[in-house]
């Protein structure tokens, strides 16, 4: 089947009338022949390749003749039908612009005054970048942290202590450079050996992408 390629600056019947002649010519073929052959009335024959569909029977019988007659040439049916559907609207509707081709995709959206819509779409927008601007600074900012044990300064005269805290889910946590298992909660809990004299300890959270909240704690272990 040969390609009907559509010239979008054409809009009318002229455009299809031409195509019919040319396919028609390309074959060899009178009317006369088309007419036998399809057994559609040669006077309709004669009006579609002059392009005027208003001789045609009215309804879905012109649009049939159009679809056999193109069928017969090997024209492409899609595009033929596309642009003989497109010129009829224009026809129907003759103040509207040749050249506009606007499609109503959502008629309730449309239907709602301009400056309602509008406002609806800014607070949409407002409403997105209020959430990125909050992710990016919660993902810049120090993760939370808070050890419940030791308290400051503490005093023991056991060998070993151990470090109670809470951070945020998905956070990871190092007690002097050793990672320590955080639970879903954000809760972890870890043992670590003391030496006699001043101990210091530090506990480290950090974040994949954000910055490291540090807290220091100093344990005494008495002789």
């Amino acid at each position: 089947m040969k390609p009907f390629v559509k010239n979008v600056i054409n809009t009318d019947f002229d455009l299809i009338s031409k195509e019919l002649i040319r396919a028609r010519e390309e074959k060899k073929l009178s009317l006369g022949d088309v007419s036998s052959r399809t057994k559609i009335n040669i006077e309709y024959l004669v009006a579609l390749e002059k392009g005027d569909f208003s001789l045609l029977p009215k309804g879905l019988y012109g649009k049939n003749f159009l679809k056999q007659y193109s069928k017969f040439l090997g024209l492409s049916l899609d595009n033929i039908l596309e642009i003989y559907d497109e010129a009829n609207e224009i026809k129907k509707e003759p103040d509207k612009n040749l050249f506009s081709n606007q499609v109503v995709k959502n008629k309730y959206f449309l239907a709602i005054p301009s400056l309602l819509r509008n406002l609806i779409i800014i607070s949409i927008v407002l409403v997105f970048f209020a959430y990125l601007f909050f992710s990016i600074k919660k993902l810049n900012s120090k993760p939370s942290l808070e050890v419940s044990h030791p308290p400051d300064n503490f005093i023991t005269n056991e060998s070993s202590s151990v470090i109670k805290g809470k951070t945020e889910y998905g956070v990871n946590i190092l007690i002097n450079g050793d990672v320590v298992l955080v639970n879903l909660d954000g809760s972890f809990i870890q043992k670590i050996n003391l030496k006699i004299g001043i101990n210091e300890v530090v506990i480290e959270a950090k974040k994949k992408y954000g910055k490291i909240n540090i807290i220091k704690k100093q344990i005494l272990l008495k002789n």
